[in-house]
């Protein structure tokens, strides 16, 4: 599991490249203010963009694995922006576990 804070293009191309079936992203908010306020010190737009090269390398090689599994965590700061995250993350995805 991981936040994607890290999720630099060349880990993404070695996680691409490794035999890794499944990466689960944990992410607690879909917007800059829930998520910065949960996650202090991060950058919500940093992760989001490393998210989004890190599917469209995935997809640029023609690979299917790892498969992204992105996690929503219920906080008092994020509880009315589930349904935001889910539109917004659900068709990108490869599928989520214990969300809904």
């Amino acid at each position: 599991m991981t936040t994607a804070s890290q999720l630099t293009e060349e880990i993404a191309v070695k996680l691409i490249d490794s035999s890794l079936d499944r990466m689960k992203i944990s992410i607690s908010g879909a917007s800059k203010e829930s998520y910065e306020a949960i996650h202090r010190g991060l950058n919500y737009e940093k992760v989001e963009s490393n998210i989004l090269r890190f599917l469209s390398i995935r997809k640029q090689t023609g690979k299917t694995n790892p498969k992204l599994i992105m996690q929503f965590l219920p906080q008092d700061e994020n509880k009315s922006e589930e349904e935001h995250f889910f539109n917004k993350w659900e068709p990108l995805i490869d599928y989520q576990i214990g969300d809904r």
